[in-house]
């Protein structure tokens, strides 16, 4: 499949013309504040414009922003890439909307100011690390359509206190919560 990349509002992205899609695969590691991922972009040529819907958010795509506080992510998109908000030391809060069904391994592992988050209703596979070693996590909901959590998924995650795992989930990894020091229920 024939791929253009190219670069749009401080994003790379990687197009595919023949679906219309594109996936965001990097980002300036110089990022602070908020950040909106956008559903939609317009790719300009010479003599044609063409929309493209973003569709997921590639692996390491904002590795190490450490000054990154707040990311939206708009509906449209499907997949949060393997370590792609990884190691994004001020994250704080994050916005995944429905129409997200995978977080990819490691995917805020280190995230370590992120306090809660609320996992979107069609969700159905939490990666490997996905949350672990996030220390301020406090609170997070699981939804309903989640039926697998792999190994180490909140590992670390010691200011967490409770948590509900949904009837749906019939695959979990070892040591989920291993090492979640608060945890109580």
């Amino acid at each position: 499949m024939k791929t253009i990349i190219t670069k749009i509002d401080g994003f790379k992205y990687c197009l595919y013309p023949e679906t219309k899609t594109a996936e965001l695969i990097e980002s300036h590691k110089e990022y602070s504040g908020n950040i909106i991922i956008p559903s939609t972009i317009l790719h300009k040529r010479l003599f044609s414009k063409t929309y493209y819907n973003v569709t997921s958010i590639g692996n390491y795509a904002f590795a190490r922003c450490s000054a990154l506080e707040s990311v939206t992510i708009s509906d449209g998109i499907k997949t949060i890439g393997c370590n792609a908000f990884i190691a994004c030391s001020s994250l704080t809060s994050i916005s995944i909307p429905d129409s997200v069904i995978n977080i990819g391994e490691h995917a805020f592992h280190a995230c370590k100011a992120l306090e809660h988050i609320k996992i979107s209703n069609c969700v159905t596979h939490i990666g490997e690390y996905a949350f672990k070693n996030c220390g301020s996590l406090k609170s997070i909901e699981l939804p309903d359509s989640l039926t697998s959590i792999r190994n180490s998924a909140f590992y670390y995650c010691s200011s967490l206190k409770s948590i509900t795992i949904p009837d749906r989930v019939i695959g979990m990894g070892n040591g989920v919560f291993g090492n979640c020091s608060s945890l109580t229920s």
